[in-house]
């Protein structure tokens, strides 16, 4: 009995493991979009020709 207690334990730490990094996963990808975004701004304020087109993708994404 004692063997299938710890691995009853082991799938429900491995579940629990796995539902951490899905969750971490979106948190990720939105903060790299950010840091995107960022650097988009930046070459926005340099020049104005590149802001347009950085508003032009940004409106692409968006639909």
């Amino acid at each position: 009995m004692k063997t299938n207690e710890i691995f009853k334990t082991v799938v429900k730490v491995l579940i629990a493991s796995l539902f951490m990094i899905l969750s971490l996963i979106p948190g990720t990808v939105l903060y790299s979009f950010f840091i995107e975004y960022q650097k988009k701004q930046e070459l926005a304020k340099q020049t104005p020709k590149v802001e347009v087109a950085a508003y032009q993708e940004t409106k692409q994404s968006s639909y």
